[in-house]
């Protein structure tokens, strides 16, 4: 990402408020949000879901944030890994024709996972949503379709950046360290659609691990 492309990213996610959403965005990020937890919920009984929650099991750690669907809590990090691959295992959640990809699991699984490690409001976490759905679907009409027909994943590619702006939106990153925060997002960023080659359970992978990483990248 160009230098006065990530500082130009970076400024806005940093200086939009609250108070500056429109009503239409604050009613579609509740749905959405809604939608993210019906949908990973049903995808903790999937095989991918099930290995996914008995793996952040095993890895142990903090008790920062909740698996979805199970008492489990763990670092804030895995939960977000968690989170975002349970909520794509059924291919049920929303999605963007112009970016080409999925916005809500990559996003509101990061959100969610810093706002509850670092105990904030309501209102904090729909503007965090919201402007992570604002970057995903920016950066995704941007690239695609070239990058759709280059074999890379969407979800997984600019996902990461969504997941840094949202989860450093919650943390109050300033300016500098939203910049900060997107670099090391992109040097994470990553996913290519070989699974439909060859079968593998990877697709939902690819949101876990972009939320995952865009937290990892702001902490």
């Amino acid at each position: 990402m160009r230098q006065e492309v990530t500082k130009t990213l970076a400024d806005f996610a940093s200086s939009v408020r609250f108070s500056d959403l429109p009503e239409e965005a604050l009613r579609h990020s509740k749905k959405c949000i809604l939608d993210l937890l019906g949908v990973a919920l049903a995808g903790s009984m999937t095989i991918p879901g099930r290995i996914i929650i008995d793996f952040v099991k095993k890895l142990g750690g903090e008790p920062e944030a909740t698996v979805i669907s199970s008492p489990l809590m763990v670092p804030c990090t895995n939960a977000a890994l968690a989170n975002g691959t349970l909520a794509h295992a059924l291919e049920l959640d929303d999605g963007s024709r112009y970016a080409m990809g999925h916005p809500g699991v990559v996003v509101i699984p990061a959100a969610l996972a810093a706002a509850e490690s670092n105990d904030v409001s309501g209102k904090d976490l729909i503007t965090a949503v919201v402007l992570g759905y604002e970057t995903f679907i920016r950066l995704g009409s941007a690239v695609n379709p070239s990058h759709f027909r280059r074999g890379f994943h969407t979800t997984g590619t600019c996902g990461t950046f969504a997941a840094a702006v949202a989860a450093g939106k919650i943390l109050g990153l300033d300016e500098d360290g939203m910049a900060n925060a997107l670099g090391l997002a992109g040097t994470q960023s990553a996913g290519l659609f070989e699974f439909v080659s060859d079968g593998s359970m990877s697709k939902p992978l690819h949101p876990g691990r972009s939320a995952q990483s865009g937290v990892l990248a702001v902490l």
